[in-house]
């Protein structure tokens, strides 16, 4: 059984049933009592005054949303916060869909649970109605063998608000933060890969792939237990690949190694390259390629990095960096064979944010609309290594969302294995206009189409 670090049984997630189909309005609900005696035109004013006051406005806005959600709601369990919604969509009326709520301790500014769709966006090409589905991959990050990870296991499980960059809390209240924070679990493990990947996921959206940083290649498949609804669903994943990650000597370094596991519903729909992406001076940065198509006819391909220190070290060094990626995708999007290259995600090992909500949230939103990012290493100053950082801005087919920090988990090495934690892991979202083409219908896993 997983030992969870202050996790109470009010802090679990809350489970979102896919049936929900009901229309989604943001207008709010008249909470007053209409008086059918004789009134004068003097209260008649007044009571319209009191009913237009901030107070009531915003009671009004709460019991909308506390309605439209209560269907979807399991009583007496927490969720996380959602994510920052940009004014202009905060009271945008969505159109008749596919619900796209889905298991997630994410939550919106409100407290209720984040839709993806509702996510903040590093690039803002499509609007909330023009999503059409999502391409959702999680990164499990590593350390192949244990060095950085005992100040970081020490860091991360002392107090709550370590885990966030200060940065980030100063723009939000104690309160919410200290909430915000009860909701990313802590777990202390073995070396069993299986129950490191449960633990991670636990209350998290089903991810299509899971890319593993670093490490030797693992078990050739694995399954992981998520709830919907009353029900309790075995989701498998199938090991795809394995890179061996080289030193600059060229000898075998699993500190560049990277797995690759893809749900077994979404098995057709992702294939997987190597890529080269070619830097300031010649050097190479090596990513594997996420590859996907839609079904208005366009092709994707998503990069997992782990990018190397020497690439980094200055401010400079990380434009050049960025440069070389932006090229990259340039180049892809030129080619006789086009792809879109949506964003590179992983560990940047930047020390600041790329781009706007190119950090994860943690969490969710704030009552503010403002979201905590994870302090990415047991350094003292803060640091933002793990991003899901945007290319090919400016298209309207796509959108990359802000990532999400999955939960903690630390592994207590043994001598037969040396493996690691010292980063948060994350999740990516991509939002696209058309769906993505090859999904296989499962009964044991339709409840979870939508992602």
């Amino acid at each position: 059984m997983n030992s969870y670090v202050e996790k109470t049984e009010e802090n679990r997630i809350q489970v979102v049933s896919h049936t929900f189909t009901k229309k989604r309005k943001t207008s709010a609900v008249d909470l007053s009592l209409t008086d059918r005696h004789p009134v004068n035109v003097a209260q008649m004013q007044v009571q319209e005054i009191a009913n237009n006051s901030p107070q009531v406005q915003k009671a009004k806005q709460l019991q909308a949303a506390a309605n439209t959600y209560s269907a979807l709601l399991v009583p007496n369990q927490g969720i996380e916060k959602a994510e920052l919604i940009p004014d202009e969509h905060l009271h945008q009326e969505q159109t008749d869909r596919a619900p796209r709520l889905t298991r997630s301790n994410s939550i919106d500014r409100q407290g209720l649970p984040l839709a993806i769709s509702e996510r903040n966006t590093s690039s803002t090409a499509l609007s909330r109605t023009e999503m059409k589905d999502f391409s959702v991959i999680a990164v499990f990050s590593r350390e192949a063998f244990e060095n950085f990870g005992i100040k970081w296991k020490d860091r991360m499980n002392d107090e709550p608000s370590e885990l966030a960059t200060m940065s980030s809390k100063k723009e939000i209240s104690d309160e919410d933060a200290t909430k915000l924070l009860s909701l990313q679990s802590r777990t202390d493990l073995g070396t069993d890969f299986q129950a490191q990947v449960q633990a991670l996921l636990e209350n998290k959206t089903s991810p299509h792939v899971i890319a593993v940083i670093e490490g030797k290649e693992e078990m050739s498949s694995l399954s992981v237990k998520t709830k919907v609804g009353d029900d309790l669903i075995d989701v498998p994943y199938t090991h795809i690949t394995y890179i061996q990650g080289k030193n600059t000597k060229g000898s075998n370094d699993n500190k560049q190694s990277m797995s690759v596991y893809v749900r077994d519903d979404m098995t057709s729909v992702y294939s997987f390259s190597k890529e080269k992406i070619i830097h300031d001076g010649g050097k190479e940065i090596n990513a594997v390629g996420v590859n996907y198509a839609t079904s208005d006819g366009l092709k994707y391909r998503s990069l997992v990095v782990h990018i190397p220190n020497e690439f980094i070290k200055t401010g400079v060094d990380r434009s050049k960096t960025h440069a070389s990626f932006q090229n990259y995708a340039r180049n892809e999007r030129d080619n006789s064979s086009p792809v879109i290259v949506t964003s590179y995600f992983g560990d940047t090992n930047y020390a600041s944010e790329m781009e706007p909500y190119s950090s994860p949230s943690m969490g969710g939103h704030s009552s503010n609309g403002r979201t905590l990012s994870p302090q990415s290493s047991g350094a003292q100053n803060e640091t933002h290594f793990m991003q899901s950082v945007p290319l090919n801005e400016g298209r309207l087919d796509h959108s990359v969302l802000q990532p999400s920090a999955l939960n903690y988990v630390f592994i207590n090495p043994n001598a037969a294995s040396r493996e690691a934690t010292d980063h948060p892991s994350i999740m990516q979202y991509v939002a696209h206009a058309g769906e993505l083409v090859g999904k296989v219908d499962t009964d044991a896993l339709r409840p979870l189409e939508y992602v």
